[in-house]
């Protein structure tokens, strides 16, 4: 029996076998919609009740972790508790929230916390760290800020839901709810229709799916919780026959494509408008693959730096929110997988 047909058969167990916490898990679907910026670029969010207040849209990141609120999007009194313990959080785009550790009690659909709340970022204030100091907030006053505007005045968000596989004093939202697994359908940017948010998918709806273990390297790293759900990936670049190899991240707030590597071979080698595929192969052989241009659109352009990191071992790349329009993401969050199907 192959990977996939194992997978298959485990699903079904747990499903026919009932009392498990994956039979009892509540299934929950959610809309995922796109908003574009006034430059183009395209965020995703769900509506979330915060507190006692009706549901606002929250940008939705698999590439970070935790909920994370801005200091005008809620008042004080709608949260359970706020602590004094501060949580200090941060983004590729060099932006840092700044804020302490709070609870409060969410709603994501009919899916609540009930009477617990969740552990939560209250955010202060915010910055850049020092080797970023251009970062998107240094171009606009806290009033006009918001998480993911890319600087621009009063785009974005008030909060951004981090729901990455990775842990920590504010952790993932979603599995603080109970979910057990989630999977993220992307609206491509041309779809008048929304995407979709599944939490406790059944198992009928994973079992195509083919699943990739996540880099456990990266998981340990200081700075490596940004990589946490990377994924063994290769992008093939047919009219020079290269292939460029590394542990892969999917990520739904970061449009591109971005190559970190010490080997100079894998930092180019392509042309805008060059066909190329991206890979995704497990150690069983269950491969997964589609096509794009290079720089057809935001999603599929190319950037690349010299890895600098010391801790940095191989080639990453991070794939940015392109994978998600070719194919649906499965996060088991219970065995830390992520699974993928083509769309």
């Amino acid at each position: 029996m192959g990977f996939s047909g194992c997978v298959r058969a485990w699903l079904l167990a747990v499903t026919f076998l009932g009392p498990s916490a994956a039979g009892a898990a509540e299934r929950v679907e959610v809309p995922l919609r796109q908003r574009v910026l006034s430059n183009g670029d395209i965020r995703y969010f769900v509506d979330l009740s915060l507190g006692n207040s009706g549901p606002i849209a929250v940008m939705v990141d698999t590439g970070s972790v935790g909920l994370r609120i801005l200091s005008d999007v809620v008042p004080d009194k709608a949260f359970a508790s706020i602590s004094d313990t501060p949580s200090v959080y941060g983004y590729g785009s060099g932006v840092r929230l700044n804020g302490v550790i709070a609870t409060l009690r969410i709603a994501l659909g009919h899916r609540s916390g009930g009477a617990e709340p969740i552990s939560v970022q209250r955010v202060r204030t915010v910055d850049c760290f020092p080797k970023q100091p251009n970062c998107p907030a240094s171009r606009l006053s806290p009033e006009d800020y918001r998480i993911g505007g890319d600087g621009l005045p009063k785009e974005g968000f008030g909060a951004i839901l981090g729901i990455g596989m990775g842990s920590g004093p504010v952790d993932n939202p979603l599995r603080q709810l109970g979910a057990q697994a989630w999977i993220v359908e992307l609206p491509r940017p041309d779809d008048n229709r929304a995407g979709r948010l599944i939490l406790n998918p059944d198992a009928n709806e994973v079992a195509d799916y083919t699943l990739f273990p996540t880099g456990a390297i990266l998981q340990n790293l200081p700075r490596g919780a940004a990589f946490h759900d990377a994924i063994p990936g290769c992008l093939r670049i047919p009219s020079n026959q290269r292939t460029i190899c590394g542990l892969t991240l999917l990520d739904t707030g970061a449009p591109g494509i971005r190559i970190s590597s010490r080997n100079q071979e894998n930092r180019g080698g392509w042309k805008k408008g060059d066909q190329l595929a991206i890979v995704f192969r497990n150690r069983q052989g269950g491969t997964v693959q589609g096509s794009f241009r290079a720089g057809a659109n935001r999603a599929s352009q190319f950037s690349t730096s010299e890895a600098s990191d010391d801790e940095q071992k191989g080639t990453r790349i991070s794939a940015g929110t392109l994978p998600y329009f070719l194919f649906s993401a499965w996060y088991d969050d219970q065995r830390q997988l992520v699974g993928l199907r083509a769309r």
